[in-house]
């Protein structure tokens, strides 16, 4: 079964940027590869550290400017930032990112006040030897909440209220027995390595060929353009003839019947729309470049020899002659696509081969 993963708010505020592991973890669940579960607790948590982050580094901004004016030097700032606004268009994105990725946004449990009462006066985890970890206790109920569905991943830096003393990678005893008691004995484990979780839940081949088959709709006029100028340079072999057919019907006539029509050369005059594109393999080459291999099908029209076998009204048996014919024809296509954050990317096609 599909492992869900629950991530803690401080996996959040480490990637407020979207690191390499977390775009992963998406991805991972954009492939279905895993559930990622985000609690509104965590959303809302993370929101806020962002905001109190966004409004200390603004006084800090806002108090070299007046050290250095001390010092004679001006600095024109940019326009004052806003924590708020700023807070707001990161929880905004955040949520439709999830979205995006088809992620579970878990609600705040409905979590009885007298368990959580007990918890704390017993000084259990995840409450830190005192009446704080209220907000760690309500996010241990969405991690049970997620455990009953199905085998579930808690992904946290905080080892001191989650983990064992002795080993920080393993989940606390009293979380242990908590689990047994509810019957999820087998139901959560922990981990504090986001890295580590991507690698193993996260094939990135399988990441890459879902990427590159969401961006083919924007790439394909140039790769339309890209095929067609090496098309127009492919000098025919004969095994690439013998792959195109041509169908009698369409140079029969009331005065002629085709038996059979042989291309004895031909040349590419125009290739246009991709009918069909597969994509065969990724390779991940860098963290900014794919190598792909394309299987393509486009509409091309060609100026061929052909040698036609047929008769006439008059017996005439033979013939040849020079037409253009329109075809859709199997293309195998090597190329190299460069990620880009600010558009859709390059490709650069290597190779074109016709099938």
């Amino acid at each position: 079964m599909t492992e869900r993963v629950v991530l803690d708010a401080n996996l959040l505020v480490a990637n407020f940027r979207s690191g390499n592991a977390f775009k992963l973890l998406l991805e991972g669940a954009r492939t279905e590869q895993l559930v990622l579960v985000i609690p509104e607790l965590v959303i809302r948590e993370a929101a806020n550290k962002h905001r109190e982050e966004a409004a200390a580094k603004s006084r800090d901004l806002e108090k070299a400017a007046s050290g250095l004016d001390r010092l004679g030097v001006k600095v024109d700032l940019p326009e004052a930032v806003s924590a708020t606004a700023s807070t707001v268009g990161y929880e905004h994105r955040l949520r439709r990112t999830l979205r995006e990725v088809n992620a579970v946004i878990a609600a705040l449990p409905a979590v009885p006040h007298d368990k959580l009462l007990t918890k704390a006066l017993d000084r259990r985890k995840p409450f830190a030897g005192s009446d704080a970890g209220y907000r760690d206790a309500l996010l241990w109920e969405s991690v049970l909440e997620q455990a009953a569905i199905g085998p579930t991943v808690f992904c946290t830096l905080n080892t001191r209220d989650f983990a064992e003393t002795a080993d920080k990678t393993a989940l606390a005893a009293e979380l242990v027995a908590e689990l047994a008691a509810a019957n999820l004995k087998n139901g959560v484990r922990l981990s504090t390595d986001l890295h580590a979780l991507v690698r193993e839940l996260v094939d990135v081949d399988v990441v890459a060929i879902n990427e590159v088959e969401r961006m083919l709709p924007a790439l394909e006029s140039a790769l339309e353009n890209e095929i067609e100028a090496r098309l127009y340079d492919h000098e025919f072999r004969p095994e690439e003839l013998r792959n195109i057919r041509i169908g009698t019907e369409r140079l029969t006539t009331s005065a002629f019947h085709v038996d059979d029509v042989e291309i004895l050369g031909a040349q590419v005059v125009h290739a246009g729309h991709l009918s069909h594109v597969d994509v065969e393999e990724v390779i991940v080459n860098t963290e900014d470049q794919l190598l792909l291999s394309l299987y393509v099908e486009i509409d091309a029209d060609l100026d061929a020899e052909l040698d036609v076998h047929g008769s006439d009204d008059e017996g005439y048996r033979y013939r040849s002659r020079t037409g253009t014919i329109s075809k859709t024809m199997g293309v195998s296509v090597e190329a190299t696509y460069s990620r880009s954050d600010e558009t859709v990317g390059d490709v650069s096609i290597s190779n074109v081969e016709i099938l």
